[in-house]
């Protein structure tokens, strides 16, 4: 298991990078999560939503630990969740296809340490098994890459993903080695050798654009909760459209609630195939305390988005942050 232990005393909790904020009135146009649940004596409210200027602030009440914090639209879970290449990312492989053998490498930029590392000089490119390599590429790399501990990753095999124990800094190069089974029985193989360096498949270049293919590899649709090992029958969470003391969860064009716009409440309980108001439980993952929602861009949704959720097609452009999925300017994004 991949996932740290985390432990809360009788009155006090932990939240990791949790950051507090207020609102001010004349905030539009803000996207948020609002979750509570309850972790033993505890009860954590949640909040996520995009507005700009923060404060800090914490409720105690007595015989418990009350925290309300915001997460905003921008604050999703960054330099975790990855796909391994555009074949998986856009589902393209044939069904059944799967990841036989995967082993990750990153180039740190920390010359020092290559030594004790294990570091070896090598190429992460996006096609690493054209020959010759495309060295002039934005997304092509020549550095000195160690490789990951199983136990720093998590592989998706049927999916073709992979999730970081730990946020990977915006500096490092991430590339993989992999091989690729299909249900005839056929493998290929993603990686080899160029003029006797190894070539590996770029995911995480160091400095990324929206403009490059790999900068779809990486999910942005993932939200931390704030806590983990939650309590499934603890748990509701609400989606809002402004400030959490007066903002609203129906969008006022299509009269959808926005939890069941963003296709987070599809079903209800059994068999049920209509909304209930709670999340369904296949968009959280309970013990990690993270909240998926089913779509790449979910702020601002494309085409690939609609068509495969199509309530999101509701959401109107003027509530839209484009910005989150296309932009590097914190300016815009915040």
């Amino acid at each position: 298991d991949i996932v740290h232990l985390f432990e809360a005393g009788n009155t006090t909790i932990s939240l990791p990078n949790t950051k507090f904020a207020g609102y001010s009135e004349h905030v539009k146009g803000l996207f948020g999560l609002k979750g509570e649940f309850q972790l033993g004596p505890f009860t954590i409210t949640a909040i996520a939503s995009q507005e700009k200027g923060s404060k800090e602030s914490a409720q105690f009440t007595a015989g418990a630990s009350q925290r309300e914090y915001t997460i905003r639209d921008y604050e999703y879970v960054k330099r975790k969740y990855f796909y391994l290449d555009k074949q998986f990312r856009y589902n393209t492989y044939q069904p059944g296809d799967s990841i036989a053998e995967v082993s990750l490498y990153v180039d740190d930029q920390i010359e020092s340490n290559n030594l004790t590392m294990g570091a070896f000089e090598a190429w992460a490119v996006l096609e690493p098994n054209d020959i010759p390599i495309a060295t002039e590429s934005s997304e092509s790399y020549n550095g000195y890459f160690h490789e990951l501990s199983v136990n720093e990753y998590f592989v998706n095999r049927l999916e073709g993903w992979i999730r970081l124990e730990t946020e990977i800094p915006q500096n490092y190069v991430l590339a993989a080695y992999y091989i690729v089974k299909h249900s005839d029985g056929t493998q290929d193989t993603v990686g080899g050798q160029w003029n006797e360096l190894p070539v590996f498949n770029m995911i995480k270049p160091q400095n990324r654009t929206p403009e490059m293919e790999s900068w779809e590899y990486e999910w942005r649709n993932v939200y931390y909760l704030g806590t983990r090992n939650i309590d499934p029958e603890g748990l509701e969470v609400n989606v809002f459209l402004g400030p959490p003391e007066n903002g609203r969860d129906v969008d006022s064009t299509s009269g959808l609630r926005y939890i069941e716009l963003f296709a987070l409440d599809s079903t209800g309980e059994g068999y049920s195939t209509q909304p209930d108001g709670k999340v369904d439980p296949i968009r959280v993952d309970f013990g990690l305390g993270e909240l998926f929602f089913p779509v790449p861009h979910p702020f601002a949704p494309r085409s690939e988005d609609i068509a495969s959720h199509p309530s999101y097609s509701q959401l109107p452009s003027a509530d839209q942050v484009p910005a989150i999925y296309n932009s590097t300017d914190e300016t815009d994004i915040r």
